[in-house]
C-alpha cells in the first residue's frame, strides 16, 4: 500500500499508461521517472497530473490536468507520432481521429477540436480557415 495518495496515484496512472501503450503496440513510459531531456508523466504532491516535456534541460510545456487530460495526451501524443508518416494531412487526421475513436470517441472529437482551434490560430480573422476542411466530421461546429 502506497504511503502517499499520489503514490497511488502514480500506481493509477502507471496501471493505465501499461494498458494504453499495449492497446497501442508501443512501449509503455514509467511514470514519475523525471528527466531534464524528454517526456515526463508524474503525479505531483497536490495529486495533480503532469505530461511534461524537457529539452537540454529547459521546459518546452507541462499541461497539467485530471487523470482523463493526462490519458489524452498520452495516447494523442503516441497516435500524433504514427500517424506523423501518413503524407496526405486529411488521411493523417483520419488515422488520427480512428485510432482515438477505438480509445475513446470523447478523446477523437477533442483532437479534432484541438487541431480547429490550432487552424484559427494560424489564420486569425478567417471566418473558416480552409484546413478545417480537412479534418474528419465530428457532427459540431468547428
Amino acid at each position: 500500500m502506497p504511503d502517499h495518495p499520489s503514490d497511488a496515484r502514480s500506481v493509477e496512472l502507471q496501471t493505465e499508461i501499461d494498458r494504453l501503450a499495449a492497446r497501442l503496440g508501443t512501449t509503455p513510459m514509467p511514470v514519475g521517472m523525471r528527466t531534464n531531456d524528454g517526456l515526463n508523466v508524474f503525479v505531483d504532491d497536490s495529486g495533480t497530473y503532469h505530461f511534461t516535456f524537457y529539452e537540454r534541460g529547459q521546459l518546452g510545456f507541462d499541461h497539467a490536468g485530471t487523470l482523463e487530460d493526462l490519458l489524452y495526451w498520452y495516447a494523442q501524443s503516441i497516435v500524433t507520432d504514427k500517424a506523423s508518416y501518413i503524407s496526405d494531412r486529411k488521411d493523417r487526421f483520419r488515422y488520427e481521429y480512428d485510432v482515438l475513436s477505438g480509445l475513446s470517441p470523447e478523446w477523437a472529437k477533442r483532437r479534432v477540436r484541438e487541431l480547429a482551434a490550432k487552424f484559427r490560430q494560424w489564420e486569425p480573422g478567417v471566418a473558416r480557415p480552409d484546413d478545417l476542411n480537412l479534418l474528419p466530421d465530428i457532427r459540431e461546429s468547428l
